[in-house]
């Protein structure tokens, strides 16, 4: 047998137990890498809701066993009400109760920004009105620009902001160009967060989207607020 078949014949076996290597070791790490994704989504929804700070360094099992004590992730119709065998046209939503009261929900949103969608949680008080938190877990921003959108100062901002005016009309929170407090009436800042330098395309995407995202739940949080005016 000359030397270069047998360089192919040992080139060939390498390959094969190399990638049967790779297979069993990407099988063997689908569970590890599932588990990490779920401690991602739940330690956003965590952090939306108020219960976990961004600074916070929790291990896995903390975020999980906390989040398993206190939320609990249910689907909704369009018409708000509770369902038990979801669709792909359902709503998800991580509620707090106390008793059978819905303290605080969390909703997924994402909102096209320059480059990306923006992917995250915003959670609001059982009034469905108040603002209790925000998270922002994916995007492609420019870094400095509207990267930073995902950033504390950012997101504390939208802690307290008001969704909708006292005689219930939906108006979600607006991002301005510049600061509230220079551009807003003081009447109107419970509405709106200070944009992102230079991110003017960005803070417009998020606006929007979000708004567009609270509409599609306001069957619930018009349910929510008569059961909480009753």
């Amino acid at each position: 047998m000359s030397s270069n078949i047998k360089s192919f014949i040992f080139a060939f076996v390498m390959c094969c137990v190399v990638g049967l290597l790779l297979t069993l070791a990407a099988e063997g790490l689908k569970p590890l890498q599932a588990r990490n994704m779920l401690v991602d989504q739940q330690k956003n929804i965590l952090r939306a809701l108020g219960i976990m700070q961004s600074t916070d360094k929790w291990s896995k099992d903390q975020v999980l066993s906390v989040y398993t004590n206190t939320v609990e992730s249910i689907y909704v119709d369009a018409a708000g009400s509770l369902v038990e065998q979801p669709s792909d046209a359902d709503l998800p939503m991580y509620v707090i109760r106390e008793g059978d009261s819905i303290q605080r929900y969390a909703i997924p949103f994402k909102a096209y920004g320059l480059w990306s969608w923006i992917h995250g949680y915003i959670a609001l008080d059982g009034d469905a009105s108040t603002v209790v938190g925000m998270s922002v877990y994916k995007h492609a921003e420019t870094p400095g620009l509207g990267g930073e959108c995902d950033k504390p100062w950012f997101l504390n901002q939208f802690v307290d902001k008001k969704i909708r005016k006292p005689n219930g009309q939906l108006v979600s929170v607006g991002v301005v160009k510049g600061k509230v407090v220079d551009t807003i009436a003081s009447d109107q800042q419970a509405y709106y967060v200070d944009g992102m330098s230079g991110a003017t395309i960005t803070g417009v995407g998020i606006e929007r989207d979000l708004r567009t995202t609270l509409q599609q739940y306001e069957g619930f949080a018009s349910a929510l607020l008569k059961e909480k005016q009753s």
